[in-house]
C-alpha cells in the first residue's frame, strides 16, 4: 500500500473516533484553492488555501551538519528527522518539541541519509545512512535493531542487478500498485521497476538529474525535483515517459517577497507533491521551500530559508509540512 492511501485510511479513521466529521463535503476539496483543514485542535475548518503560515521554527546546533532527512509518522502526529551528523530525532508534530533522541549525534558521524515509517507497523522507524547501514527503531520499547551493516567486498551478500549507473538517491511506490516503484539517481535517468520480474527494470525516462529526495507520484504523474539550473522541476507521464510539464520558475518567483537567490539557478535538492493540490519544492539555487499550486502551475506562497534546503515531508493532505537544510532551523507550516 501506497503511503498516501495509508495516511488516507489513518486520517478518516482517526476523524470517525473523534467524531468530528461535520459533513461529507467538509473533509472535499472543492476546487484548487478551496481545502478542507485539520487543526491541532481536531477541528476541520473549510477553508481558502493561499499561503504558508510558519507556525515553529526548531533550531539545532551547526554541529549537527545539517537535517538530510525526514519523515511525518502516517498519523501526523511525529516527525522524525535525520541529521549529517547521523543523529536521528523524534520531535511532536504539533509543537516541533524533543520527545525523543532515536540515535546519539557522533562527532564527525556521518548522515541520515533516510528515514521511513513501516507501513505494516507504524511504530517502527527505518534509517539508512551514508555507512551502508539500515536501522530499524522500535517506539514501542526503544529498542534498536541493526537490518543491514553495509557492503562487504570481500564476501558480497547481494546479488547484483542491472540498473543505475551512479548514485541512487530516491525511491517511490506506485500509488495504486505495490509492485512497480520508480528510482532515480546522478545517471540523469529514472528507472521504473517491477519487483515481479526477474530484470527488474521494464522502463528507463532520460533526464531527470536527482540528487536527493525529489521524487514523487501522484497517480499516473512524475514528479521530479533535477540539481540543475534551469528546468529543474518537471512533470513525466508515467506510461508514456513523455514529459508533460516543466515548470518556468524564473516568472513565478518574481512576485514572491523571499523569492531565493535566482542567479543561481533552480539546483533542487527536495520536491514532493503536497496532497491534491501543491507541490512543494526546495534546494540549494532556490532556498526557499516554494508552494505551487498544481492546477495553476503558478506559485502561490514560500518559506524562506535563505539556505540549502535538503528535505521536505508534509501530512494532512498537504495542509502541513515541514522542511530543513543546512542553515540550523527546522520550519513547521501550515497551509492557511
Amino acid at each position: 500500500m501506497s503511503r498516501r492511501r495509508l495516511e488516507a485510511a489513518i486520517r478518516a479513521a482517526k476523524l470517525l473516533e473523534e467524531e468530528i466529521f461535520r459533513s461529507a463535503d467538509a473533509i472535499v476539496c472543492t476546487s484548487s484553492r478551496m481545502c478542507a483543514n485539520l487543526d491541532f485542535s481536531g477541528d476541520i475548518v473549510t477553508d481558502i488555501c493561499e499561503r504558508a503560515e510558519v507556525y515553529n521554527c526548531y533550531k539545532f546546533e551547526a554541529v549537527r551538519d545539517g537535517i538530510f532527512c525526514l519523515q511525518y509518522s502516517y498519523d501526523g502526529d511525529v516527525l522524525v528527522v535525520g541529521y549529517g551528523d547521523g543523529g536521528v530525532e523524534l520531535l511532536s508534530a504539533k509543537d516541533g518539541k524533543l520527545k525523543r533522541e532515536l540515535q546519539r549525534h557522533r562527532l564527525g558521524g556521518l548522515a541520515a541519509t533516510c528515514l521511513r515509517f513501516c507501513p505494516q507497523n507504524h511504530q517502527l522507524v527505518y534509517t539508512t545512512s551514508c555507512e551502508g547501514h539500515v536501522t530499524a527503531y522500535d517506539l514501542t520499547n526503544n529498542i534498536l535493531h541493526d537490518i543491514a551493516t553495509g557492503y562487504n567486498y570481500d564476501s558480497p551478500e547481494y546479488p547484483q542487478e542491472a540498473g543505475h549507473a551512479q548514485r541512487v538517491f530516491a525511491l517511490k511506490y506506485h500509488p495504486q500498485n505495490n509492485n512497480i516503484f520508480v528510482t532515480g539517481g546522478w545517471d540523469n535517468h529514472l528507472k521504473i521497476w517491477d519487483s515481479r520480474r526477474k530484470d527488474g527494470v521494464i522502463k528507463t525516462i532520460h533526464g531527470p538529474h536527482v540528487c536527493g529526495d525529489s521524487l514523487d507520484l501522484k497517480g499516473d504523474t512524475i514528479l521530479t525535483g533535477s540539481w540543475a539550473a534551469t528546468d529543474g522541476l518537471q512533470l513525466w507521464d508515467f506510461g508514456s515517459g513523455q514529459l508533460i510539464e516543466t515548470f518556468n520558475l524564473d516568472h513565478a518567483v518574481e512576485h514572491l517577497e523571499y523569492p531565493g537567490d535566482k542567479q543561481k539557478g533552480d539546483f533542487f535538492y527536495s520536491a514532493q507533491f503536497g496532497g491534491d493540490d501543491f507541490i512543494f519544492a526546495g534546494g540549494s539555487g532556490i532556498t526557499d521551500v516554494l508552494v505551487i499550486n498544481i492546477h495553476t502551475s503558478q506559485v502561490v506562497s514560500e518559506v524562506h530559508f535563505g539556505t540549502t534546503i535538503q528535505a521536505i515531508d508534509s501530512t494532512e493532505n498537504g495542509h502541513i509540512f515541514a522542511a530543513g537544510g543546512i542553515g540550523g532551523e527546522l520550519k513547521m507550516a501550515k497551509m492557511v
